[in-house]
């Protein structure tokens, strides 16, 4: 029982296969910051997850759920509002069986 023989892929071929995986549109946008903004690889990355967690969180929101941007509670009074630390929150609208279960306990 013989094995057929295994193809080896060129070093052309592997290097073009490289390539492609990397053109990403995410990898783009990372060396678009690189390039035209002169940011560093590490700033750049930092963008794309922040741009990423802004509009493309696909986190599922359940029925009587809203998602919600607030100032940090840490945040002091007097600064201006884009200086100030935000988070993301889901807020859960409270049904009247909450309020039954909350009186039993």
């Amino acid at each position: 029982m013989g094995r057929e023989p295994r193809r080896r892929r060129s070093s052309h071929r592997a290097a073009e296969y490289g390539r492609l995986r990397k053109k990403t549109p995410e990898r783009e946008f990372v060396e678009a910051l690189e390039r035209d903004f002169e940011m560093s690889p590490r700033e750049s990355r930092g963008v794309l997850e922040v741009v990423q967690e802004t509009f493309f969180d696909k986190r599922e929101l359940g029925r009587g759920q809203v998602e919600y941007t607030a100032v940090h509670a840490d945040e002091g009074p007097g600064e201006a509002m884009e200086a100030l630390r935000k988070v993301r929150l889901i807020l859960t609208k409270e049904e009247a069986g909450d309020r039954e279960v909350q009186e039993k306990h």
